[in-house]
Parts: C-alpha cells; structure tokens; sequence
C-alpha cells in the first residue's frame, strides 16, 4: 500500500429500518450519520431494494479502502421475527457481494495483494469486546455505545449511529493491538 495514501473505513449498522454509519480517516474518526428508512410502510421487498441502494450510493461516495459491518446473529435479541432475518441477510449478503464484485471488475495489486475494498464482518459481541462494552442485555448494551460515544466525541447520537461508530473503532482497535 502507498505509505502516503489516506486510509477510509466506512462502518455499518444495519437494521431493517435504519443504518448507522460512520467514516473514519487513518483511523480517526470524522463523520456519521444514520439512513433512515421507518417511513416506507409499504412492501418490504420495495424498502428493501431502496435500502441496499442507498447503502451501496454511500459506499460509493465515501470510496472505503475497508468495509466494516455488524453481522445479523440469527435469533438474537429482537431479531426473532423471521422477516426481519430475511430483509436483514439479503441486505448484508446483498452490500457482500457488492464489494467482491468491485474487487473482481478491478484488478487486484498483485504485489502487495490489495483488495479494492476490504471487507469486515463482526458479531456483535465481537465489536462490542474490542471497543470494551461488557453489557450483557440488549437494552443496556445499546445504552453503553450511546455513552462511549458521548464521552469519546461528546456527541448524542442515537443507538444505530453509536454501534456504527463503535464498530469502526473495534476494527481500529484490534488492528493498533497487534501493531
């Protein structure tokens, strides 16, 4: 990789109604926001397509050397409802293979083995361990990423916005341990 080229990682928090994301610059943090799609009542299949395409517009404006997201954990606290799990993994494997596809029409640096976009998934206690929440339920787990980034940035930011910021800074974490 050039030594001088500015790193951007782009964090997700997907859900069925609403995605956090946040971008980083050489692993400081810069911007977030949450897309917010609870106002499309109608057919899950249309709010679905609308969802993967804002999703994928904003991968395409932020260009990320590295893709973060939380990955859906089957039957994990609200996530019973079978629609829900349906909408939630076409969306993930839907932004997936978005990215093995930019990575297949360019060219990979074959000397250093470089991917267009590098792609990240982690569970949520994955993420949740690397940025130090050791909450157990849902509720208060939600409440302890709302808090870290209000005392991180002195920011209030909702629960979907605080995970995916707290997402990008666990890949950030992990990766300046090991340095």
């Amino acid at each position: 990789m050039n030594e001088n080229k500015e790193v951007t990682l782009l964090s997700l928090d997907t859900s069925s109604t609403k995605t956090g994301w946040a971008v980083f610059k050489n692993g400081i943090y810069k911007e977030s926001g949450v897309l917010n799609w609870s106002h499309i009542k109608d057919n899950t299949e249309d709010r679905l397509q609308i969802m993967y395409i804002d999703i994928i517009q904003h991968i395409q404006k932020y260009e990320p050397d590295i893709l973060v997201i939380e990955k859906d954990i089957v039957g994990s606290g609200k996530r019973q409802n079978m629609s829900t799990i349906n909408t939630l993994v076409k969306l993930i494997g839907g932004i997936w293979a978005y990215c093995v596809q930019l990575n297949m029409d360019t060219p990979i640096n074959l000397p250093t083995g470089e991917f267009i976009i590098f792609y990240v998934e982690y569970t949520p206690s994955e993420w949740r361990s690397l940025v130090g929440i050791n909450a157990r339920k849902r509720d208060d787990c939600k409440a302890a990423s709302i808090k870290l980034i209000k005392d991180m940035y002195g920011k209030d930011v909702d629960d979907n916005e605080a995970d995916a910021i707290n997402i990008g800074q666990a890949y950030i974490n992990e990766w300046s341990e090991e340095e």
